[in-house]
């Protein structure tokens, strides 16, 4: 028997209908041999209530199955909902049940205002994967802990493809993979940022990176007091339309407040004299020094066995900075310690020293109520000394 048409006077189907077969084959199919390019088939599951109301649920498509012991259970159900029924601001919801360790659970839901992801918050992961990371995003569902490109072992813990940390790739190059934080306002002065809160949700921290000009940008570190943000240090990029290049400290902008380096190293020491420098002969010529800014620190060891016609007073040349040209800025500070060399009459103590704008340091010699003066040059001697100056 074929049927063509079924009406609701041809057929009642109020008591509900089963299709059941005793194998797998297909129990209904909806076939549309339209060949127009509109929707079709098409499947309409109506809820036709004479008094539709909020939270109204509307249709529930359920997969059951039985368990070892022979009872039939929901493992899967799709539950349409209605959230509000008002004519002109009609909302729905959409929810996927899963049965999980014997309980249905809210896997998915969708509704007017967001989409949830294991609503009932049990131990189930969310996982994306990519063609080349089977962990693209990974949130647990044990601990919450977020994970890109790994299985995460803290808050959020990120991994390469080729299995670097973060902090491998070289900012410099834009090819490097990385995380980019971007505005695309294209005017001066936008900025991106990156805040820090406290647990009661007030700002602690906000570190704020400011787009000044094509090519040219700063970063900088604000702390929080009372209520109240304040800069305390800014990185100040090299060669733009900043007032000066490095750190400054507080929101300072002045050129000469500007921390713009830092330097560790060896420089070798070599004796001469002030008026022949000779070529004297060195078993000892060593000599390390730290700067910071323009302040230079400096140590040296020095041993000369032979002067080598060498003449005048000592000097000490290749420190690895020239003093500063500025006379209120080559005062120096220093001490020193010296062997088998003659003093020369009632002079007690030796300094060493570095002039206005040079490249060497001179020894000078003083004693009780008399003023200073350069040791000449005088057969092998050793010294082991340091020295603190502003460099040019």
């Amino acid at each position: 028997m074929s049927i063509t048409k079924i009406s609701p006077s041809v057929v009642d189907f109020d008591a509900g209908i089963t299709i059941s077969t005793a194998d797998n084959t297909t129990q209904l199919t909806l076939k549309s041999t339209d060949a127009d390019a509109n929707t079709g088939p098409v499947l309409n599951l109506q809820r036709d209530s004479g008094s539709p109301a909020d939270n109204d649920y509307i249709g529930n498509i359920k997969l059951q199955a039985d368990n070892d012991a022979g009872e039939v259970l929901d493992h899967v159900s799709i539950l349409g909902q209605i959230v509000d029924a008002s004519d002109g601001t009609e909302d729905a919801k959409l929810t996927t049940y899963v049965l999980t360790a014997g309980t249905v659970r809210n896997a998915l839901e969708i509704n007017p205002t967001e989409v949830v992801i294991n609503e009932d918050s049990i131990d189930r992961d969310f996982r994306v994967e990519s063609d080349n990371s089977a962990n693209a995003l990974f949130v647990q569902g044990s601990d919450g802990f977020v994970g890109i490109g790994r299985t995460p072992a803290n808050i959020l813990d990120i991994e390469f493809a080729d299995g670097s940390n973060v902090t491998a790739g070289n900012i410099g190059d834009n090819s490097v993979t990385g995380i980019n934080i971007i505005n695309t306002t294209n005017s001066n002065g936008a900025g991106t940022h990156i805040k820090m809160m406290a647990n009661n949700g007030s700002n602690m921290t906000a570190i704020a990176h400011e787009q000044v000009a094509t090519n040219s940008s700063q970063l900088l570190f604000y702390t929080e007091n009372a209520g109240t943000f304040a800069q305390k240090l800014r990185i100040n990029e090299v060669g733009t339309m900043f007032s000066a290049a490095g750190l400054a400290f507080g929101g300072d902008t002045a050129a000469a407040n500007q921390l713009d380096d830092y330097e560790e190293g060896n420089w070798t020491p070599v004796m001469q004299g002030s008026t022949t420098n000779g070529s004297p002969t060195m078993s000892a010529q060593n000599g390390s020094y730290t700067k910071v800014g323009r302040i230079v620190h400096l140590t040296f060891h020095l041993t000369v066995t032979n002067l080598g016609s060498a003449a005048g007073s000592i000097q000490i040349s290749g420190i690895p900075f020239n003093t500063a040209s500025n006379s209120n800025k080559h005062i120096t500070t220093g001490s020193c310690m010296v062997d088998a060399l003659d003093f020369h009459n009632s002079y007690y103590w030796i300094v060493p020293y570095a002039s206005d704008g040079v490249s060497l340091i001179t020894l000078y010699m003083s004693g009780d109520n008399i003023g200073w003066t350069p040791p000449d040059v005088d057969g092998s001697f050793g010294i082991i000394g340091s020295l603190s100056y502003i460099a040019a």
